[in-house]
């Protein structure tokens, strides 16, 4: 029954950090020819690049209390996941502002190295107190 809330958390993760096209805001005759990304993206990709931020370091607050226990490695591996999160948040973040150049392939492989630390985490969480 706890596990409830975080479970509700990495569900609007996953969703908030799916690919979203923001295409619809550019003006007709535009989207065709220009990629331009729009203010609302640019601003809900920093909105949830602070939200991982701080899962990062709640996480790193948690870890730190286990100090080498049963418990240590789940929450290293979530750790790493929310780690790599940040960073893609980062890139997507320039990618948006049109400063960083995004290889989806990189990305997406990124991506899913996330998922499943993520998912092994838990399922080590899951494991250890069960």
């Amino acid at each position: 029954m706890k596990a409830k809330p975080f479970l509700f958390i990495v569900t609007i993760l996953v969703f908030l950090l799916s690919e979203v096209d923001f295409a619809w805001t550019a003006a007709p005759g535009q989207a065709d020819t220009v990629s331009q990304s729009s203010f609302l993206e640019v601003v809900l990709n920093f909105v949830i690049l602070l939200i991982v931020g701080g899962c990062f370091f709640y996480t790193k607050k948690i870890e730190s209390f286990l100090k080498g226990g049963e418990l240590s490695l789940a929450w290293l591996l979530i750790l790493g996941s929310f780690l790599i999160l940040f960073f893609l948040q980062v890139f997507k973040l320039g990618n948006s502002m049109n400063v960083i150049k995004l290889d989806l392939a990189l990305y997406s492989f990124f991506k899913l190295l996330w998922v499943i630390l993520l998912g092994w985490g838990i399922y080590r969480l899951k494991k250890v107190l069960s």
